[in-house]
């Protein structure tokens, strides 16, 4: 079905449109199944990092990127943020 969507762009700034606008609903989607449970921080900590992931290969060659977060998240313990990111 995304296929389709990129498909149908006319322009390359429509296909990049259309691609952000899948990721945002991708995002969204996976937020919305967050619970607040025990250990659901390492689930939302490895869905920021996905998404992080998806970003920067977005970016043309060469550009940089920043990201901001609270410290515990871009720590690197197993399972955390930092830790993911560490492995990009």
């Amino acid at each position: 079905r995304e296929a389709a969507y990129l498909a149908a762009a006319r322009t390359a700034a429509d296909s990049a449109a259309v691609a952000w606008a899948l990721q945002n609903a991708r995002v969204a989607h996976a937020a919305s199944r967050l619970r607040p449970e025990p250990g659901s921080v390492f689930v939302r900590d490895s869905m920021m990092a996905e998404n992080v992931r998806w970003i920067l290969a977005q970016r043309p060659a060469g550009a940089r990127a920043v990201l901001w977060a609270h410290n515990s998240h871009v720590a690197r313990n197993p399972r955390w943020l930092g830790a993911h990111l560490e492995r990009l």
